[in-house]
């Protein structure tokens, strides 16, 4: 009977350990559910968000470029008025040295 008993008991406590170890199992699987839906969502921000970088460092590139065939424009045609200038200066004093020399020989 002892014997009967004793086993029964630890069948008892096998089962009662095996059902305990299936909850754990089961928690387990389910926090790992959960963290590899995290880690997708994560994944997916991260794309998201190296997208909305590589947009902005292009759309910055662009505007840059821009910016830099506008100052190329504005400094070519600085130079090219400055160009005009100087010819219009030495033109008007070579038109002066002219006039000059007319009226001194009047």
């Amino acid at each position: 009977m002892k014997e009967a008993d004793d086993l029964r008991q630890q069948k008892e406590t096998f089962e009662r350990e095996w059902d305990e170890l299936d909850v754990k199992i089961a928690d387990v699987k389910k926090e790992l559910k959960s963290v590899n839906q995290q880690k997708e969502e994560l994944l997916k921000l991260q794309q998201l968000e190296e997208e909305k970088l590589k947009t902005e460092k292009l759309a910055t590139q662009d505007y840059v470029q821009r910016e830099l065939g506008t100052l190329k424009l504005a400094k070519e045609l600085f130079a090219a008025e400055m160009e005009f200038e100087k010819s219009s200066i030495a033109e008007k004093a070579q038109s002066e040295r002219s006039q000059m020399l007319l009226d001194f020989e009047l």
